[in-house]
């Protein structure tokens, strides 16, 4: 199964859900699992089984032909319904170039085992558990360490909603359970437009389960990666955004601990919403370390170095992390690399930064410079503070 490939087309089919690792396994045993599975070919067996119907498969070509593209100069998202990739789009807003924000186009061939590591747990097991409560699983949607998510659909309200769900070989692991109960509380007590919303949180036959609102956009990691750069200005706007996240979330006494862009969302309108806070801790509680049996937690490229040393964290912690965010949109690289994350750990505490490039408005490179001070009296001391110098650059 590891070396066969497949093209765009059952690549996409698998990911959408509409075919599932068993009938894909069946399908190559009755294929022969040749090396390269031939569209056709599987086609013609899964409409001979009914693993998939005539119905279905236009809804697949149909899919096929669709592409979600970005600018490159304001990074709004706008959805093509017949993509060629010989033809150039142009932004309706601001007319810059609109790209892919993933690498398909270029990538005929996937391997069926890279396919099923991104999409996470295997489709069977979605269709096991197809149900929690009036929230029905539609398709994988990617997968963290505190659970599998999914896309879902709230059959009461007629809505399309994210779940997350801690897996089956999770479900005893009592750590986990905690951060993700803790996560619960935090997105309940938080209500901005700049934070991923939570609408439920509930227990399905032994199966813990949040559900939130589906940003149907690129997270930001995507954004940089597609771009290699992101220009000053667009970083600043989702710089701003996160801040608004972070003064709001600070306000109500919760330190996030692990701002980064992987956590950081990006909807069609170019709005940057703030997710998972499975890390995050009360503000005030004295316990706030970022230690657990003995581990540093976060994610080790945008770590404060108090958070790296094992050291109380606070609000000034996750205004370093947004620096660390804003100096890889606005670089195209995160300010300190290393072959282990010991190695990176260690220059957080003790490195400089390389300069930001020359392009970089000096206001806005010395804003960032300033969130990375290593002793969080340097840094702004809040979101807010933040936010007046981002505001500045904005107008």
């Amino acid at each position: 199964m590891a070396k066969v490939t497949v093209d765009r087309f059952i690549a996409l089919a698998i990911r959408r859900g509409f075919i599932t690792r068993v009938q894909l396994e069946a399908a190559l045993k009755d294929l022969g699992l040749r090396a390269s599975l031939d569209r056709t070919a599987l086609v013609r067996h899964l409409l001979a089984t009914g693993a998939i119907t005539p119905a279905k498969l236009a809804e697949l070509e149909k899919l096929l032909k669709r592409r979600d593209l970005y600018c490159s100069s304001c990074h709004s998202v706008v959805a093509i319904e017949n993509y060629s990739p010989q033809r150039d789009y142009e932004c309706t807003a601001c007319k810059g170039p609109m790209r892919r924000p993933d690498g398909l186009d270029t990538q005929t061939q996937l391997r069926i085992e890279d396919i099923f590591r991104e999409i996470g747990p295997d489709p069977a097991a979605l269709e096991r558990t197809a149900r929690f409560g009036r929230y029905r699983l539609v398709r994988p949607l990617g997968r963290g360490a505190m659970g599998a998510v999914y896309l879902g659909t709230d059959e009461r309200l007629h809505r399309s909603v994210a779940i997350k769900v801690v897996p089956d070989d999770l479900a005893n692991d009592i750590d986990l359970l905690k951060r993700f109960q803790r996560e619960a509380r935090s997105l309940a007590k938080l209500r901005h437009p700049n934070i991923v919303q939570i609408y439920d949180v509930d227990q399905e036959r032994g199966r813990n389960f949040i559900v939130m609102e589906y940003i149907d956009g690129p997270g930001l990691d995507t954004l940089i990666r597609t771009a290699g750069r992101i220009a000053p200005n667009p970083a600043a706007k989702f710089a701003f955004d996160v801040a608004l996240a972070l003064q709001h979330t600070h306000k109500e006494g919760i330190i996030h601990r692990d701002v980064k862009p992987g956590n950081i969302l990006i909807t069609r309108g170019g709005v940057a919403k703030l997710s998972d806070f499975g890390l995050s801790r009360g503000a005030t509680d004295g316990t706030t370390t970022i230690t657990l049996s003995g581990l540093v937690l976060g994610t080790p490229h945008y770590i404060s170095p108090e958070g790296a040393e094992g050291r109380a964290v606070d609000i000034r912690s996750d205004v370093y992390s947004l620096g660390v965010t804003m100096y890889h949109m606005l670089a195209g690289f995160r300010p300190f690399e290393g072959r282990s994350a010991l190695a990176v750990l260690v220059q957080h505490i003790d490195c400089i930064p390389p300069a930001l490039p020359k392009d970089v408005p000096k206001p806005l490179s010395e804003l960032v410079m300033s969130m990375l001070e290593k002793s969080p009296t340097r840094r702004p001391q809040g979101a807010g503070e933040v936010l007046r110098a981002l505001k500045a650059h904005l107008e």
